[in-house]
């Protein structure tokens, strides 16, 4: 198969692979109860979905005076008992994955801590299609920072000139270029077509199996 010189493709997590969207809003509002905090509209937390979890957290009327750990902590056992029930893979999710993981070397730069990410893929029975998954227990700078993308390479063994980006942010497209590569954004996130390409994208896809056609072409490049 023709595929351009590429060599691997790094995916981001959430809002690109699954949409754990449900369970993240629902583990977030179960950890504002905990930590006797207002709950949050899902749309408000949705709009913050790709961040880190921190971040997140900060961003909430009322938690400078709460610890951040025990939000993150709390966050994180409800987000384990939730995951597995809320999340859904994306459309041709599992069908992209399958063509690509024969000749190419897959992995996935994520702003979650990669655990999450590992729980969901093995229960989907996709792990084995990734030889690298970078959470942001591995890096120091998150997306759009282009440290995660490195640091993903560096486990694939490719170059930066022979990888694509995959993701729904701006910030993944952003990390992706800084990193020297291609950058595809979809639009099964939260971030439109048009900020995307405002955040660096060299092409645009609407679904990850359009993503089939476009990274076997002979003219994809960065």
């Amino acid at each position: 198969m023709e595929v351009s010189g590429k060599q691997a493709i790094v995916f981001d997590f959430d809002g690109t692979l699954v949409d754990a969207s449900e369970a993240i809003c629902h583990s977030f509002n179960q950890a504002l109860r905990k930590c006797e905090l207002p709950r949050m509209d899902p749309q408000e937390i949705r709009a913050m979905i790709g961040r880190p979890l921190v971040g997140m957290f900060e961003g909430v009327e009322g938690s400078a005076g709460v610890d951040a750990d025990h939000f993150v902590r709390e966050y994180r056992s409800a987000f384990f008992s939730n995951s597995l029930v809320l999340t859904r893979l994306m459309p041709g999710a599992e069908e992209t994955l399958t063509h690509f993981s024969s000749s190419l070397k897959l992995g996935i730069a994520t702003s979650r801590k990669s655990d999450g990410a590992l729980h969901i893929l093995k229960n989907f029975g996709l792990l084995d299609h990734f030889s690298a998954v970078i959470g942001i227990e591995h890096v120091s700078e998150s997306k759009p920072d282009p440290e995660p993308i490195y640091r993903t390479l560096e486990q694939l063994q490719v170059p930066v000139e022979q990888a694509v980006m995959v993701g729904d942010t701006t910030d993944d497209m952003t990390a992706g270029k800084r990193a020297g590569l291609t950058a595809v954004g979809v639009t099964t996130g939260t971030t439109s077509r048009a900020e995307l390409i405002e955040g660096g994208a060299d092409h645009v896809v609407t679904e990850l199996s359009a993503l089939v056609d476009l990274v076997d072409l002979s003219h994809l490049s960065s």
